[in-house]
């Protein structure tokens, strides 16, 4: 049943070639080895995105949800950091929360030159929020 899952939803040239492979595991680790290769390309072009990304003339919603496409799209390509060591480490959770703060602060870089007093505020909280939860503290000055 998994198979025919498999082989039902890629394209019928991928899936003429697989038809043969007897369990989902092979099947698995065959689609894995061919198309879970990192495009380099792809992720430099998200950074420039990222990094060229302006409010501009745009609300505050589409440039939330421009940047945040953006990002889901990183994060498809390349895993955020995941620490998987049997430890009692900090190191996963601190990474994670340092991408969020890179993440925070490229929003608010992005923003127009209006919302510079807003920028401040959350810049001054203490520990600084999500960047989902600042995006809803200036939709709510915006309103």
């Amino acid at each position: 049943m998994v198979i025919s899952w498999i082989l039902n939803t890629v394209s019928d040239e991928i899936s003429n070639s697989l038809s043969f492979i007897s369990s989902a595991s092979s099947l698995w680790k065959e689609l894995q080895e061919h198309y879970s290769q990192i495009d380099g390309y792809r992720i430099y072009q998200l950074a420039n995105d990222i990094s060229q990304l302006k409010q501009g003339n745009c609300s505050i919603e589409v440039y939330y949800h421009k940047l945040k496409g953006l990002y889901d799209e990183t994060d498809a390509l390349e895993a955020p950091y995941i620490c998987n060591c049997n430890c009692t480490c900090e190191n996963g959770r601190q990474n994670g929360e340092r991408e969020q703060r890179k993440r925070l602060i490229q929003f608010l870089m992005g923003l127009d030159e209006s919302y510079t007093n807003m920028r401040s505020q959350i810049l001054l909280m203490q520990p600084l929020p999500t960047i989902a939860k600042a995006y809803g503290m200036i939709k709510q000055e915006e309103k």
